[in-house]
């Protein structure tokens, strides 16, 4: 059985830690992005078509965020 080139000695893949890390700074954009639509939800001269866009842009990317913590969690 020979080790794959992303795989180091005691079954440490690195390939898995580049994975970790990916999704990591996924989440950490992730928030960011739902930091600023908080911000922006808030503002009183925003339409309530916005606000509705905004919600949906927000509970989708929780969704996400939702599915990579998980993920992080399996590995």
């Amino acid at each position: 059985d020979r080790l794959r080139p992303e795989q180091g000695w005691g079954g440490f893949t690195l390939h898995n830690t580049m994975n970790k890390n990916n999704i990591l700074s996924q989440i950490q954009r992730i928030e960011d992005q739902i930091s600023i639509l908080s911000d922006r939800e808030y503002n009183p001269d925003i339409s309530p078509s916005d606000q509705r866009e905004i919600s949906k842009r927000k509970k989708k990317l929780n969704k996400t965020k939702r599915k990579l913590a998980k993920r992080l969690k399996v590995k």
